[in-house]
């Protein structure tokens, strides 16, 4: 999430802001949980997982996964395998197979969500948000691709 903050020279002076280094992990660890908290509360983070969800299935990710642990329990032998090394095996696989397209498509629709959070809060709660038909998504409703 570090690529989502900025530093535009508007921090607040405090005691902390001699030590940038202490203060970033602190306001890095408040922007995600404001994040987080946003798209738990507004129903953002199940639009996103369904979305990832589809994309995934769509591109034959999901079906390739399978297949593998398929092939790690045909080579080592069904009691031969425990769980977590299935797991730990698709884990790394999964993540390094992700689509480049996917991951920008939800890193994208994350930090439109963000900026538009940061937008809200510089405005002294002016009652700005994201969800449903923001311009967080283009103004497209739930459920809507990506742009």
């Amino acid at each position: 999430m570090s690529q989502l903050q900025r530093n535009d020279g508007h921090n607040p002076p405090n005691s902390s802001s001699l030590h940038p280094q202490q203060q970033q992990p602190q306001q890095q660890q408040h922007l995600e949980s404001h994040l987080r908290h946003h798209l738990e509360t507004t129903g953002e983070m199940d639009r996103i997982q369904h979305q990832l969800h589809a994309q995934l299935t769509e591109c034959g990710w999901r079906d390739a996964l399978r297949d593998h642990a398929k092939e790690m329990i045909r080579q080592k032998g069904l009691t031969n395998v425990t769980m977590e090394e299935l797991v730990s095996a698709l884990t790394v696989l999964g993540r390094a197979t992700v689509p480049t397209e996917v991951k920008g498509e939800v890193a994208d629709r994350l930090y439109n969500i963000q900026a538009v959070l940061r937008s809200s809060n510089s405005n002294s709660g002016s009652g700005a948000g994201v969800g449903a038909g923001s311009s967080a998504n283009g103004g497209a409703g739930a459920g809507a691709p990506l742009p």
